[in-house]
C-alpha cells in the first residue's frame, strides 16, 4: 500500500525572490563544476549553495562542506529567505517545455508529496537502474547536517483516468505561488493545495497504486539509510509520524501527454574500426541492414526509420563509423533477436528492451567489445539529440556512433515489476525536475499527518 502525506514545506520566500530562474537549479547530479560556479555566481541565494556545497568530483576529509551548508539554511530560514508553510500541503505542479525538433509545447503535471519509506520491491516501490556509493554518501552527509531533504524524488503512477490531475484542475487554485521561464525558456507554475477533504482523496487513491522510480534512486536509497539511522537512534521503529520515515516526492501520472523519455544515443571517443565491415556483415543474421551515405540526407533516412520501428514497437538502431566514412540503418528480426536473447540466459521482460539488445547483441555478440570498454567514461559518451550526435562524428569528436529509440515507459516499469534494473542510461525522463520549489524538514519536532 502506498502511503503518502502532506508536507509543511519549506520555500523561498516569493516576496523576497523576483527572478527565480537565478534562484531554482536542475538536480545536483546532472550539475557540472563550471555550471555549479556558475549558479554560484547568479545569486547569493542561488539553490546550489544549499543542494550542492562541493563538487562531486572532488574529494574531501572532512564535513566541512556540510556545515556551511546547515549553517546557511538556518541563517535563510531564520532571515525569511527560506519560510514554511503553516498547513500540510501538496504542491500542484505543471511544466510546459516543448522537445528537440519539435515546436509543439508540452505540459507535464504532477504534484509534490511525501512519500512513506518502503524497501524497494518489498511492497509497492520499484526502482529501474543501479545506483552509486559515492553520490549516497554524500547526499548522506547533507541529510545529516541540514536535517532536510532539498530535492525531490520523481516517480511514476497509473492514473489512466486523470483522477488525481482532475482533483487538482477542480480546486480553487487561483493565482500560482511561483510562476517563472527558466534559461531553457521552461515554463513553471506550482499552487499549494491544503483542503483536509481534497487531500484525504487523493490520498486514498494511491493506497493500491505502485510507484515506479523515474529519477533520483540515490535520493531514495539515501532517504532509507537516514530513516534506518535515525531509528537506531531515536529506538523507534516505523512511527509513521515522523519525518524521517518519509521521502520527499513529486509524482507525476505515466499516462501523462507531457510525460517524455529521450533517447540516450551510443557515442565512442575510439573505436575498433577494423571490425567495422565484418559487424555489418555479421548483423545481417539479426537486421535487415540497409546502407546509406554518410551524410545529413543519411541521416535523414535513418532518422525517418528510427521513428517508423518506435510507432511498431520494433528494435532498431543507427550506426555510424567516421574513418569507414559509413552509416547505415539496422531493423531487427524479432524472432532472430528474441532467440539469440533466450539462448543467452536474458530474462524475458528485456527481450524487446533495445537498450539491452544493443548492450548484449551488437556490443556483446557482434562487435565483441570489452566490457571494460563499455564501462570506461572516458571512451563511451552519450548523446540525447541525434542532430547534435552526428554533427560531433562527423567534426572528429567521436569515432563511431549508435544511435537508438526512447526506451518506453511500459518497458520500464515491466522490467521494475520483474525485480530487474535497467541497464546504466537506459532512461532520460526529460525535463529533470528542478531542485529549489519546495524543501522537506526532517527535525523531530516535524510530525506527519497521513491518510491511514
Amino acid at each position: 500500500m502506498a502511503c503518502i502525506a502532506p508536507l509543511r514545506g519549506i520555500r523561498y520566500n516569493e516576496k523576497v525572490i523576483d527572478r527565480w530562474e537565478n534562484i531554482i537549479t536542475p538536480p545536483y547530479d546532472v550539475i557540472s563544476p563550471q555550471e555549479r560556479e556558475d549558479f554560484r555566481k547568479r545569486s547569493e541565494y542561488n539553490f546550489v549553495h544549499l543542494d550542492l556545497p562541493r563538487d562531486l568530483g572532488e574529494s574531501t576529509d572532512g564535513d566541512a562542506p556540510y556545515r556551511k551548508a546547515a549553517d546557511l539554511y538556518k541563517k535563510w530560514l531564520n532571515s525569511g529567505i527560506l519560510i514554511q508553510d503553516l498547513e500540510p500541503c501538496f504542491y500542484y505542479y505543471e511544466l510546459d517545455f516543448t522537445l528537440p525538433h519539435d515546436a509543439a509545447l508540452h505540459t507535464r503535471k504532477g504534484f509534490i508529496c511525501l512519500l512513506k519509506l518502503e524497501e524497494f520491491f518489498s511492497g509497492y516501490v520499484y526502482p529501474h537502474e543501479r545506483t552509486f556509493s559515492r553520490v549516497k554518501e554524500d547526499r548522506l552527509k547533507l541529510m545529516q547536517y541540514c536535517k532536510a531533504q532539498f530535492s525531490p524524488v520523481f516517480a511514476l503512477y497509473s492514473d489512466p483516468d486523470d483522477y488525481v490531475t482532475d482533483l487538482f484542475e477542480a480546486s480553487e487554485k487561483g493565482e500560482p505561488l511561483v510562476r517563472f521561464r527558466d534559461v531553457q525558456g521552461m515554463n513553471h507554475r506550482i499552487w499549494k493545495l491544503s483542503d483536509p477533504g481534497v487531500l484525504k482523496r487523493i490520498g486514498e487513491f494511491f493506497r493500491d497504486r505502485d510507484i515506479f522510480i523515474a529519477d533520483g534512486h540515490h535520493r531514495y536509497e539515501t532517504a532509507l539509510a537516514y530513516r534506518d539511522l535515525k531509528r537506531s537512534e531515536l529506538r523507534n521503529h516505523n512511527d509513521p509520524t515522523m519525518p524521517h520515515e518519509y521521502c520527499l516526492m513529486y509524482l507525476s501520472a505515466m499516462e501523462n501527454p507531457g510525460l517524455t523519455i529521450l533517447p540516450t544515443h551510443r557515442m565512442f571517443v575510439s573505436f575498433p574500426v577494423e571490425r567495422w565491415d565484418y559487424f555489418l556483415e555479421k548483423a545481417g543474421e539479426f537486421f535487415e541492414v540497409e546502407k546509406v551515405d554518410c551524410t545529413d540526407e543519411g541521416l535523414e533516412v535513418v532518422r525517418q526509420g528510427l521513428k517508423e520501428a518506435l510507432a511498431d514497437s520494433r528494435t532498431a538502431f543507427g550506426c555510424a563509423c567516421r574513418d569507414r566514412g559509413s552509416l547505415a540503418l539496422l531493423m531487427g528480426r524479432t524472432e532472430s533477436i528474441f532467440a539469440y536473447l533466450r539462448d543467452s540466459g536474458v530474462a524475458p521482460c528485456f527481450y524487446d528492451v533495445d537498450v539491452v539488445i544493443l548492450d548484449r547483441l551488437v556490443f556483446g555478440e557482434l562487435l565483441e567489445l570489452p566490457v571494460s570498454l563499455l564501462e570506461d567514461e572516458r571512451v563511451l559518451h552519450f548523446c540525447r539529440d541525434i542532430d547534435e550526435a552526428f554533427k560531433s562524428l562527423q567534426d572528429g569528436s567521436y569515432s563511431a556512433g549508435f544511435f537508438i529509440n526512447p526506451t518506453r515507459i511500459e518497458q520500464v516499469c515491466r522490467v521494475a515489476k520483474s525485480g530487474y534494473t535497467m541497464p546504466h542510461k537506459a532512461t532520460y525522463f526529460h525535463p529533470k525536475v528542478v531542485s529549489g520549489l519546495v524543501l522537506f524538514s526532517m527535525d523531530e519536532s516535524e510530525k506527519i499527518a497521513g491518510f491511514n
